[in-house]
């Protein structure tokens, strides 16, 4: 079984959500050069305030050709060259990148694209005349063409340009748009409002990120660089500086950015090569640059192992860019400093060993003298050394002198070696004491105790006057693996020659049972075989006799009950006696007797029954003492062969140390309070944001101990070092199971590291 210590894949980025198209309350209409469009039946439709009209007619209209493909938009006319994408708000005029308010969308089969934008991308004047409804464009060569401000946008008016008081201010935010259209301008995000402010002529464009090279390394903030204005994209955290009459005179973007491997590259599709295999898809809201620094709706030209940007939004923690581009993911020459996105992280220095895999052959769980091989892919030539629960601990590891990094190691299991859904812990350390460690994902069982007998029905030594009983075994699965099969074998008047084989019923947690397959008679000896998960053996021999009905006395009286019982437990019972007679029984605590003469009731000729309910005085173990009496005054008596025990009342589950909101050390030691002999389940969990952005919770592992005869209990758990988590905290809940099989209500505590 190979797993990576973390899971599950997961795809970043927001999922597209096409915005509703309204008709138009007036309805719409398009001139070129004064002659109407025909759009085929099919009206201008408005999106967000911006008008969408379908794709052929238009590009028709202005004389361009049009080419559509797999939801791509190729239009050409003259020497202006426009590309646009279905869903993308990005597009291209002559290789440079544009944005979009509105992308090209397919609606009931008719590609509709925004039309503002492929006028003026073609050196069109676009007007609206709210009155009649009429969108009027010129083209080139009649003259036309946008030479002022547009005084009648295309549906709902534009933001006004935000001033900020003052002069020479500074302004910091996210960056939603440029606009570079008459009259240019740029808006952001502030404190969750948009603002947008005036373009300057010709702003200066500079780039001034925080840079983690690698997995391993705190984000660094780099020199600036000038770049270019259309570089710039939705998501960027910039700083604008303004002039004195509140214009913009340049950007500065201050992007977070982590540099990040390549595993696979298909399509629109990018998987990274870190713990979780973290699968990016390209579209509205993740845009790719190639490595040429160009806008790309595919992920073509990457390879396995090469390096990519993620810019990281600071305001929605999401990846809105992935860069191929090298001058995004390598460091500058100059003076660096240290810039960590605000918050505690758990970025480890570079110089800390990794552990890439760790992998264990167990396919299930395992007992004593199961031999369990585990293989760990980490840094070469390091000690290592791997351990699973509480008592095989630092077992050595051998890297493989043919294939530096493969550490292995074969660990043959001990009896005591107990763990429950545990998983296996790899370490390495350097020369200087350096460490690090990593879990294997799947989780491991050890059960090396065999199951333990309860009772069997009918009781040793009971005799029962039906010829072809029910017959059930009662087994605790002290280990936790949990019962897996039975071989039961029955032996009729001491002839082995011919025993009578049962098809045998595991009904988990604690029953085995089986029913003859042929009437009895005489004495019956069982022979049985319970297997758990694990393959440890439990033998079961017993025996009862088969007698006729008859002969004026009891012939069986026992009781269902098949675990400890609480008070307000009910009790089944059953007696087998000749027909017509009168049938009770006692209950006996000790040698206290707490109910006399309770009455059974013939519920089929010569079977008696009748429920008991613990009450509340009940303690130890109970007798249950069957009577019968028939007519001529005959009268028998006989007790059940089994006791009932009766569990004590709960303690309170608690976990005493560590308590909520201490920082928690490896191994982090766990001590709490329980019912005497309580079965006692820990689990840890650990929870926070994996780089910076994705939540993450991974299952650490789960232990399974019983608390002593004073109710103390004690469990170790070994903590692994994650990387590029921050807010990193593990949740320790403990439950318990009493002898009644009375699960308690979770308990739980928070620990940071």
């Amino acid at each position: 079984m190979t797993t990576r210590f973390f899971s599950t894949p997961l795809l970043l980025g927001a999922l597209f959500l096409q915005t509703p198209i309204a008709r138009a309350q007036a309805p719409l209409s398009v001139t070129v050069d004064g002659r109407p469009v025909d759009f085929g039946g099919s009206a201008p439709a408005q999106v967000g305030g911006r008008t969408l009209v379908p794709l052929r007619a238009i590009f028709e209209a202005l004389g361009a050709q049009v080419e559509f493909n797999n939801g791509q938009i190729r239009a050409r006319r003259g020497a202006t060259n426009l590309q646009l994408q279905i869903g993308s708000s990005t597009a291209s005029v002559n290789g440079v990148p544009r944005l979009l308010d509105t992308p090209a969308q397919s609606v009931f089969g008719r590609t509709l694209v925004p039309l503002r934008f492929v006028g003026e991308a073609f050196g069109a004047g676009v007007q609206f005349n709210a009155g009649s409804g009429v969108i009027a464009i010129t083209s080139p060569q009649s003259g036309g063409g946008i030479t002022a401000p547009n005084p009648n946008p295309i549906g709902p008016p534009a933001t006004a340009p935000y001033t900020a008081p003052g002069a020479s201010a500074v302004v910091n935010g996210t960056l939603v748009k440029i606009d570079l259209s008459p009259p240019a301008t740029v808006t952001l995000t502030q404190n969750g409002a948009l603002k947008t402010y005036p373009l300057a002529d010709n702003p200066l464009a500079l780039r001034q990120i925080s840079l983690a090279s690698s997995p391993t390394a705190t984000p660094q903030r780099q020199s600036a660089s000038q770049i270019n204005l259309n570089t710039l994209v939705g998501g960027d955290v910039v700083r604008l500086a303004l002039d004195n009459a509140g214009r913009v005179t340049s950007i500065t973007s201050t992007p977070t950015v982590l540099a990040a491997r390549v595993q696979f590259a298909g399509n629109n599709q990018i998987v990274l090569d870190d713990e979780r295999d973290t699968t990016l898809t390209i579209g509205p809201n993740l845009r790719f640059i190639d490595a040429t620094g160009r806008a790309s709706n595919l992920a073509t030209g990457l390879n396995p192992g090469q390096t990519v940007a993620l810019f990281i939004s600071r305001d929605t923690k999401s990846i809105y860019q992935v860069s191929a581009f090298a001058p995004d993911f390598t460091a500058s020459s100059g003076a660096t400093v240290p810039d960590p996105i605000a918050g505690q992280t758990t970025l480890p220095n570079g110089q800390t060993p990794q552990i890439q895999l760790v992998s264990h052959s167990a396919t299930r769980p395992l007992k004593a003298s199961n031999r369990l091989v585990v293989t760990v892919r980490a840094t070469p030539g390091l000690r290592a050394s791997f351990s699973v629960g509480q008592k095989v601990q630092n077992v050595p590891l051998v890297e493989d002198p043919a294939r530096p990094g493969i550490y292995t190691a074969t660990y043959t299991v001990k009896a005591g070696d107990d763990v429950l859904e545990s998983r296996v812990t790899a370490r390495v350390t350097t020369a200087n004491n350096t460490e690090f460690l990593a879990q294997s994902e799947a989780p491991i069982t050890i059960d090396t105790i065999a199951p333990r007998l309860v009772g069997t029905f009918p009781a040793n030594g009971a005799q029962i006057g039906v010829a072809q009983p029910n017959i059930a075994i009662f087994a605790d699965d002290l280990g936790g693996s949990g019962l897996a099969r039975a071989e039961l074998t029955l032996i009729q008047n001491g002839d082995t020659a011919n025993p009578i084989r049962l098809d045998a019923t595991v009904a988990p947690p604690t029953s085995i049972n089986a029913v003859s397959p042929t009437p009895l008679s005489g004495p019956i000896s069982v022979r049985g075989r319970i297997l758990d998960k694990a393959g440890n053996v439990l033998n079961v021999n017993f025996g009862f006799s088969v007698n006729g009905a008859g002969g004026g006395r009891i012939t069986s009286f026992s009781h269902g009950a098949n675990r400890a019982l609480s008070a307000g437990d009910d009790v089944p019972l059953v007696l087998s006696a000749p027909p017509a007679g009168v049938a009770s029984f006692d209950v006996l605590s000790g040698t206290r007797t707490i109910a006399r003469d309770v009455p059974l009731a013939e519920a089929n000729p010569g079977e008696y029954r009748a429920s008991y309910r613990v009450p509340a005085s009940a303690t130890g173990d109970l007798r249950f003492v069957g009577k019968w009496s028939g007519g001529g005054g005959q009268t028998s008596q006989l007790e059940a062969t089994t006791r009932v025990q009766i569990a004590g009342l709960p303690t309170r589950l608690t976990i005493q140390t560590p308590r909520e909101g201490d920082r928690a050390t490896s191994p982090l030691v766990v001590r709490g309070q329980a019912s005497p002999g309580a079965t006692v389940d820990v689990s840890l969990r650990a929870e926070g944001t994996q780089f910076f952005i994705l939540e993450y919770k991974q299952e650490v592992g789960v232990q399974q101990i019983r608390a002593d005869a004073n109710g103390n209990w004690t469990t170790t758990f070994d903590l692994p070092a994650l990387r590029n988590i921050s807010g990193l905290k593990f949740v320790v809940t403990a439950t318990q199971t009493d002898a009644a099989d009375q699960a308690s209500e979770p308990v739980t505590v928070s620990v940071t590291r």
